[in-house]
């Protein structure tokens, strides 16, 4: 089997039924295949034994989003974000004020 190149792996490489600890690294565990592993030569049956976050693509997924809620914004991102919010609010102010401008001519029938 081939496993997929998030594992390290982008070569053929061989598998066994050698059972390995379960604190042992990814890379150690030549008795298991991920998401994404292609057989390229022989069969095989595989037991399911983690999905979604309890699997190892959930604990990269964990990590990664770790790593972001970390990630302090940059000052650029800082003055975007403060220029959204103005900008929100002016366009918002402008929407109220056309609004107010034509509320007396609403129920004339030529507005309509």
């Amino acid at each position: 089997p081939r496993n997929c190149s998030d594992h390290g792996e982008s070569a053929t490489v061989p598998k066994s039924l050698t059972p390995v600890d379960v604190d042992s690294r990814i890379q150690q565990k030549s008795c298991l295949v991920f998401a994404g592993t292609v057989i390229t030569n022989g069969r095989a049956t595989a037991v399911i034994t983690a999905t979604g976050v309890a699997s190892e693509m959930g604990r990269i997924q964990r990590g990664v989003s770790e790593a972001k809620a970390d990630e302090e914004k940059t000052p650029l991102t800082q003055k975007l974000d403060a220029f959204g919010d103005r900008l929100t609010l002016a366009i918002g102010a402008i929407c109220v004020a056309v609004w107010a401008i034509n509320l007396p001519k609403i129920f004339q029938p030529a507005f309509a």
